[in-house]
């Protein structure tokens, strides 16, 4: 076989705790030749964990290294829009972590100029690759709840301030939309891998605390291009309450999907089923590799991953824009 020969722009959470215990699962597909942090002291101790023999605190050095087929961008999404124009620029195929980019302009240009690329230019957005959503996609095919006609997504509880995806990224905190946008998009993605795109919708945010991010709390009223609304709920700093689910209603049944368990309801009765999985990181390193070395379509392309961005953003832009109804004071 012949291995994709990868470099690493970030060597930090994402790049050591997701991306390469994925990698290890596919040794045979995927070599890591060089990595690039800012830090020296990131960058030198993840290349001894990959075995990659260059390292760099300069992305560009990385860029010219004729060894790097592929790369891997895993720094704060602020920088995606900059290192993805670069890479694809220097004739690299690029996996870049979600979201896409900061602003919609940005992703619009991302997608131009992929898809005039000549290089494989694709988003890592694992929840693509997780085979429940796919699996509840072609149930509600075979009509097995009839026609849906409404989705919700429940997200209630407190993200722990010492998680490590707060406590060592200081621009979740500082970003527009912080941990909502950077883990909403995941949801966006799901929802538009069953259902397809969404294309109207209407928002209202809190910040019930402080330390995930502005806002902490968000409920999105939304419908996709077939007719199917839905209410998307995720709060981030609920105490004393936690409530996880996905809920599809159709005329002749329900799917829900809670606890890594899913469930089709109709009233012939329930069928159950385990939903596990490794939250899709291997299957989208493999898509990757199949696009670089059969030239398949990517499953997570930049179109796709803007389409989940621009859903997130509309959610936050749209927020507290209510109709006033109150008619003044009755007689």
């Amino acid at each position: 076989m012949n291995p994709v020969r990868l470099g690493f722009i970030g060597c930090g959470i994402v790049a050591r705790d997701l991306h390469w215990p994925a990698l290890q699962q596919l040794k045979e597909k995927f070599e890591a030749v060089h990595v690039c942090s800012r830090s020296e002291a990131k960058a030198r101790e993840f290349a001894d964990l990959t075995g990659a023999p260059r390292y760099s605190t300069d992305y560009r050095e990385l860029l010219k290294d004729p060894k790097v087929e592929a790369v891997i961008i895993a720094y704060p999404f602020e920088l995606n829009y900059e290192l993805t124009k670069a890479a694809l620029g220097a004739g690299k195929h690029v996996l870049v972590e979600k979201p896409l980019a900061a602003t919609l302009e940005e992703g619009r240009e991302l997608v131009s100029l992929s898809e005039s690329a000549d290089r494989v230019a694709a988003v890592a957005e694992n929840y693509r690759y997780r085979p429940v959503f796919a699996k509840i996609k072609r149930y509600i095919g075979e009509g097995r709840i009839g026609r849906p006609c409404k989705v919700i997504w429940n997200g209630f509880g407190y993200l722990p301030r010492d998680l490590k995806y707060l406590k060592d990224s200081t621009w979740r905190h500082t970003s527009y939309g912080g941990f909502i946008l950077d883990g909403g998009v995941h949801q966006m993605a799901g929802l538009q891998t069953i259902f397809g795109r969404m294309t109207k919708g209407i928002a209202h945010t809190v910040q019930m605390q402080h330390g995930a991010g502005e806002p902490d709390g968000l409920t999105y009223l939304f419908e996709f291009e077939n007719g199917v609304s839905g209410i998307y709920h995720n709060y981030l700093s609920i105490v004393g309450y936690s409530y996880h689910n996905l809920l599809i209603f159709g005329t002749e049944g329900s799917i829900i999907l809670e606890n890594n368990q899913l469930t089709v309801a109709t009233q012939e009765g329930r069928e159950q089923e385990k939903a596990e999985d490794d939250g899709g990181y291997t299957g989208e390193f493999d898509d990757f590799y199949s696009a670089i070395r059969n030239g398949t379509p990517t499953q997570s392309s930049i179109r796709e991953a803007f389409y989940d961005l621009q859903a997130l953003l509309h959610a936050l832009e749209s927020t507290n824009k209510w109709d006033d109804f109150t008619i003044g004071p009755l007689r």
